[in-house]
């Protein structure tokens, strides 16, 4: 919406600063054509007004409003609040991970059979390399001590 809201922009620079025409945004249309002698068939290039970008422009809003509706209408009254889409969010995730885990083990079987296959390059990597990340708890901070300066896997570096 942006994007297109921006190319319906009009540029009243120049009409103010050297009192020119306003001039409304154009784009630049690729059309399909026949030769009416030859009828052999050509493309053209022609510029016209970019009105739907100065529409878009000039109702914004409304227009944002209204595409709300309709998604909102879509999607009906059972709309998800943010803490249920995370949590869905999670388990979809999680089970879309196991998958892929399994298809990474056939995968490295295959392989491991000299079979023409290859891993999907969308796939996690801790799928593909058989890693689980776990969380490991939490320490205490150190004193704001010199000697605590930068700890580096939970010893000490001095620091002078």
């Amino acid at each position: 919406m942006d994007k297109i809201a921006a190319a319906g922009t009009i540029d009243i620079g120049p009409s103010v600063k050297h009192g020119l025409d306003v001039q409304l945004p154009r784009e630049l249309l690729r059309i399909a054509a026949k030769v009416l002698a030859t009828g052999a068939s050509t493309f053209g290039l022609t510029e016209i007004d970019a009105t739907t970008a100065l529409v878009v422009w000039l109702h914004r809003i409304e227009i944002e409003r209204r595409l709300s509706a309709e998604i909102d209408a879509a999607c009906g009254d059972d709309g998800l609040d943010d803490a249920e889409r995370e949590r869905q969010t999670r388990e979809v995730s999680a089970a879309l991970l196991e998958c892929q885990r399994d298809l990474s083990e056939l995968t490295w079987l295959a392989l491991a059979e000299n079979l023409p296959v290859v891993f999907s390059h969308d796939w996690d990597v801790r799928a593909i390399l058989g890693l689980e990340l776990v969380a490991r708890p939490t320490q205490p901070a150190p004193s704001s001590s010199r000697e605590h300066a930068l700890d580096v896997r939970g010893q000490s570096v001095r620091v002078f």
